[in-house]
């Protein structure tokens, strides 16, 4: 197949390079960097947060954005919450939650 849009781009299409390879994280990626963060005493986290959608999109592995379907389970445990988060993947082998399911729920 021949790829007129140049080796980087062409190798970007068809999965050869590293970021390009690199799979969106999924429900137990998420729930695993934000159990991480919540051990964290600060007081921002709410501890009973467990995630049960997940769509996440990138325009720059490993950075990616997702939207995120959680629900309480210390309080009303059929009310979905939707929040956006901002997640990296790191050479240690682990998501890293940058922004979002932080702030507590009003």
């Amino acid at each position: 197949m021949a790829c007129l849009l140049g080796k980087f781009l062409c190798a970007l299409m068809i999965g050869h390079s590293g970021a390009a390879t690199l799979e969106p994280p999924s429900i137990e990626n998420i729930q695993a960097a934000f159990d991480r963060e919540a051990t964290t005493n600060d007081g921002k986290h709410d501890k009973d947060i467990k995630i049960t959608g997940l769509e996440c999109l990138s325009d720059s592995p490993p950075k990616y954005s997702c939207q995120v379907n959680f629900v309480r389970s210390e309080q009303n445990s059929g009310q979905v919450y939707l929040d956006v988060a901002l997640v990296e993947w790191r050479e240690d082998g682990n998501w890293k939650l940058l922004k979002g399911l932080c702030r507590r729920l009003l």
